[in-house]
């Protein structure tokens, strides 16, 4: 693997060089003859703009910058799935257990009892785009771990954080949405007033409660905050989740459309027998990011 981004990081230097250093004044003259008719060297007509994209020069040129762009890309990626190995512990042979969670999707979840703790992490990143596995491999513990501990479906959560913030911590929507979840602060006050009427306490609140247990990765001092409001997010998403599918009587899609739409308005559609879930754009990406998900996991 070093060798071979050795080998992307020489290739993209060469090419970038050539393109932007050594061929600049063959072919600055090259551009300059065709736009001589022009008014100005910055009035550029469209058929002069034609005539210039058709030079080889030209051409070739903006062939090796985007073929170099291309290499940085394919780099990123390397970089990325590196990030992602080195991230994971080494040793882990503990199993989660959802005994009692009501899957919404699909059926065959045995491969929940099958894997370690490690194993399932792994394989959950691994089935995620690549472009989404870097953050999401800071976060995919915490909500596995969370999501055992209220017994609720980890694919069907991975998706709405998929959908919701592309496990974007510091996501915040036009409406003041935040997080992972996306939780709103009035769905946040609500939820926390309702826990400490219950006299329940969220796991960050717990005695004994060890951050280091959520993440994989070791967490300094100064960003200790930012990962409890990561797990206070994340927990308190999966908790609305949850009472939503009780709510509407454990079906996930209505409890999909009720954490993007509202209970209250997707109540008062089901109630005048108006359809609910149709065309719905929220839904549709959910239900993709979870087929997508456990098709691969």
């Amino acid at each position: 693997m070093c060798k071979i981004v050795l080998f992307y990081n020489k290739f993209i230097y060469f090419s970038l060089t050539f393109a932007l250093i050594l061929r600049p004044m063959k072919l600055l003259s090259s551009v300059l003859s065709p736009v001589s008719g022009c008014r100005s060297l910055f009035g550029f007509s469209l058929r002069g703009l034609s005539v210039i994209f058709k030079m080889p020069d030209v051409r070739s040129t903006l062939f090796l910058l985007l073929f170099g762009v291309a290499l940085l890309f394919i780099k990123e990626q390397i970089r990325t799935i590196k990030a992602f190995d080195y991230k994971l512990p080494k040793i882990q042979s503990e199993s989660y257990s959802f005994d009692q969670t009501n899957f919404g999707f699909k059926n065959n979840t045995n491969f929940f009892s099958d894997m370690s703790e490690l194993a399932l992490e792994k394989s959950l990143l691994e089935t995620l785009p690549l472009r989404l596995r870097s953050r999401a491999s800071e976060n995919i513990r915490a909500v596995l771990k969370i999501c055992e501990k209220h017994q609720v479906d980890p694919i069907w959560i991975t998706s709405v954080i998929w959908t919701e913030s592309h496990f974007k911590s510091s996501a915040k929507s036009s409406v003041g949405a935040r997080g992972l979840m996306q939780v709103m602060p009035s769905t946040k006050k609500y939820l926390y007033k309702k826990l400490k009427r219950a006299a329940k306490n969220l796991i960050v609140e717990k005695a004994g409660f060890q951050l280091s247990s959520f993440y994989a990765h070791t967490i300094d001092a100064e960003r200790r905050s930012h990962h409890l409001d990561k797990l206070v997010n994340i927990e308190l998403g999966v908790i609305y989740l949850k009472q939503l599918l009780k709510r509407f009587g454990n079906d996930h899609k209505l409890a999909t459309i009720a954490y993007n739409m509202g209970p209250s308005w997707t109540r008062s559609q089901l109630a005048n027998n108006r359809p609910v879930g149709v065309r719905n754009n929220y839904l549709n990406k959910v239900q993709y990011a979870y087929n997508f998900i456990s098709k691969r996991i």
